[in-house]
């Protein structure tokens, strides 16, 4: 083979050499170089050849190209890495959606709670952090009338930092684009180490109206991807879902009062109210009927007592249920002997009562 003669001369003196001192069989795989520039690989043997006395003879130097088997080695090693990964991003993306999928069903618990807004927003501070993997999440709400920003919920973060943050991006620019509801990215250049390097901040609405916002702070200087920023995206979506849920919570129980102040409206006016009517119209006469019949102004005096103890029972009735806590403040017993005392004066029904308490 042509190779080059001063890489060949000096590997081939080293060989022979070790080939001396051991007298052993020495192969190795080393490149060369031809001539022309061409590199090659060659599987190389030494060995010495000595007669009866151990003298030496001659040294057989034999070298095989072996280019061609160490380009498919290399081959197979790089598609064995490519595929090696492929299969470490295949499993981080399915577990990227395995943990996005946990925090999204803890979300979809905490919009289906009776919990207050606060404890709603706090919880959702504490899933965004680990939904979206960040430094600290902060939720903030925003007041039209003076263009700032309250702080509603800080989770992974110090609340210290983020006023202070929050100071600095109190401008005109960053009002006008948070209301145009563009995403946002700040950078923290001049942040100590343990401080977050990066803010991205994104609007969301109510009501479609622009309501506030979510601080997602980032340790270093990172750039999202889409899926990141669909997931951040849908994270707001729900914190808004959140907010939105609350207000319809509050309109349902304001609706609810206004719908039974009307029924005990009405049944003032159906029960009560024709009831005094009746005894006032029985009152008026019964000075008459008195007069001319005592036996029959006795009845109607009888009548009179009787229409006055329904009307007694029915405000009982009434405000019992305006004040719920005059029977939470009873045993259970006295409470129930309230309840049908009051519907058998109402109805005229007797009602029978049994009880079987456990001691």
């Amino acid at each position: 083979i042509n190779l080059t003669t001063t890489s060949y001369v000096d590997r081939t003196s080293v060989l022979v050499r070790e080939t001396f001192n051991q007298h052993t069989i020495l192969r190795t795989e080393r490149r060369y170089q031809r001539k022309d520039g061409e590199s090659i690989w060659c599987d190389t043997t030494t060995f010495d050849m000595r007669d009866e006395f151990n003298r030496l003879q001659y040294v057989m130097y034999i070298v095989v190209d072996v280019t061609e088997r160490k380009q498919i080695e290399a081959q197979q090693k790089l598609a064995y890495q490519t595929l090696e990964q492929q299969v470490e991003e295949r499993t981080h993306e399915i577990e990227q959606r395995r943990r996005v999928s946990d925090s999204l069903r803890d979300i979809l618990a905490i919009l289906n709670s009776n919990n207050p807004l606060d404890d709603v927003v706090n919880e959702l501070a504490v899933q965004g952090t680990h939904l979206l993997q960040t430094a600290g999440t902060v939720i903030c709400s925003i007041d039209r009338q003076d263009n700032s920003f309250n702080v509603r919920a800080v989770h992974g973060i110090d609340r210290a930092f983020v006023e202070q943050q929050n100071d600095k991006l109190r401008t005109e620019d960053y009002y006008s684009r948070l209301l145009g509801n563009e995403l946002i990215t700040v950078s923290f250049p001049d942040a100590e180490r343990s401080s977050p390097r990066t803010l991205l901040v994104i609007p969301f609405s109510v009501l479609g109206e622009i309501d506030g916002c979510v601080h997602l702070y980032y340790a270093d200087f990172d750039i999202l991807t889409s899926e990141e920023k669909a997931i951040a995206l849908t994270y707001c979506d729900q914190v808004a879902l959140a907010i939105i849920n609350a207000h319809l919570r509050k309109q349902i129980k304001v609706a609810a009062a206004i719908e039974e102040r009307n029924r005990l409206a009405r049944d003032l006016h159906d029960a009560v109210s024709q009831t005094l009517w009746s005894a006032s119209l029985i009152a008026e006469i019964l000075p008459d009927i008195w007069g001319q019949d005592k036996e029959k102004g006795r009845q109607k005096l009888e009548q009179l007592k009787q229409l006055n103890t329904v009307a007694l029972a029915e405000m009982r009735s009434l405000l019992m249920e305006l004040r719920p806590q005059t029977l939470e403040s009873k045993p259970l017993e006295e409470a129930l002997v309230t309840l049908a005392t009051s519907i058998e004066h109402r109805t005229g029904i007797r009602v029978i009562q049994q009880y079987h308490c456990n001691p």
